[in-house]
């Protein structure tokens, strides 16, 4: 039975592929409307493997080939390590950047968001002192949305100043061109 179910699905599989050639043929509409009996070839199914070939660009490095690398900040140029072709360690500095102008701006950074915590600070007691007598009835709803903008606008002040000492002290660091592994070093080098 199994026989016989296999033979009746080759049968078919090779009708179909019969079907579909004829099909994609431009003559086998000309014979058809002619009326005229179409010829079938049937021939074994077979597995072809065929290659693609994609092109791509990049570069090919090589853990001995040297790396090229680059400063993410500017500025004036004040140490050179290690020359091309000489074997640095993980961590060696490569070379750095004078970092007055950063550190000035850091140490500004970090005034700055001092100053706005301290001033968030106050605006968040003053404005849970007003939400207590606005919530009690004793304080107009206009002037209690004074203190609550007052807070909201001391609150966003104090975020921008963390983000710029942060963005500062960034920038300090990458005045600073350290050697890193191949896996984690910059631009993939």
């Amino acid at each position: 039975m199994m026989k016989r179910l296999r033979a009746i699905s080759i049968i078919a599989c090779q009708s179909i592929l019969a079907i579909s050639l004829a099909a994609c043929s431009g003559d086998a509409d000309k014979k058809q409307a002619d009326g005229a009996p179409l010829p079938v070839v049937v021939g074994k199914i077979q597995k072809v493997q065929e290659l693609e070939t994609i092109s791509v660009s990049g570069t090919v490095n090589t853990p001995k080939s040297p790396a090229v690398v680059s400063f993410l900040v500017s500025g004036k140029v004040i140490f050179v390590g290690p020359r091309e072709g000489d074997y640095v360690k993980t961590g060696q500095i490569l070379a750095s950047i004078d970092p007055t102008d950063y550190q000035l701006a850091l140490t500004t950074a970090t005034k700055q968001t001092e100053m706005a915590e301290v001033a968030h600070k106050r605006a968040e007691d003053e404005h849970r002192r007003m939400k207590m007598l606005y919530d009690s009835n004793s304080l107009a709803p206009n002037d209690y949305e004074k203190f609550k903008a007052a807070f909201d606008s001391t609150a966003r002040q104090y975020e921008q100043a963390v983000a710029s000492e942060k963005l500062s002290r960034k920038h300090l660091t990458d005045a600073t061109l350290c050697a890193q592994p191949a896996a984690t070093s910059r631009n993939g080098q």
